[in-house]
């Protein structure tokens, strides 16, 4: 049987720098369960020998922009998932981000980035919890249904959190 963490926050060389890393609960569950003594600023390479030790040779890296992030933090969010994934074929496969705040131009420009042959992200992450560090917005809403239109002409995958929080469940 093969595992795949499908819900994991892998963090690009540039995150590294500023020590933006947490586990996630997944990647916390395989260290507790397997009884690793869990560091908590977790490396790309640690977490991949880990998982490797557990059978769980593909992870799924889902990043998210904060509705407070500029066109630029998303693009750079973007740009260090596509280069965390093409640093490790075939192990981490990543999903891009939007801001979903962000005007319908822009957010194509990011979409159309997403997925050309260059950076080949698989589709998007959004987050509509209404908390500070995600997007707060109702996901049913229709004034999205124009970026779900632009994901869907570009092949693009979509998955979107659910959970208690979210604008869309009140």
């Amino acid at each position: 049987m093969k595992i795949i963490d499908a819900h994991a926050h892998h963090f690009g060389k540039a995150a590294a720098s500023v020590k933006e890393k947490f586990l996630t609960p997944a990647q916390q569950w395989y260290w507790d369960f397997y009884q690793i003594k869990s560091p908590k600023n977790i490396e790309l390479a640690d977490y991949l020998t880990a998982a490797a030790k557990m059978q769980v040779p593909v992870s799924v890296n889902l990043p998210v922009a904060p509705r407070r992030y500029s066109p630029e933090k998303v693009a750079a969010i973007n740009l260090a998932a596509a280069d965390l994934q093409q640093d490790n074929w075939k192990t981490v496969f990543s999903l891009g981000t939007i801001n979903p705040h962000h005007n319908l131009a822009t957010i194509k420009e990011h979409l159309k980035w997403m997925a050309d042959d260059q950076h080949k992200l698989y589709g998007v992450k959004l987050h509509p919890l209404d908390w500070d560090a995600f997007q707060a917005f109702d996901p049913g809403d229709d004034a999205y249904f124009p970026i779900y239109a632009e994901m869907a002409k570009l092949d693009l995958l979509l998955t979107i959190h659910c959970g208690a929080g979210l604008r869309g469940g009140e």
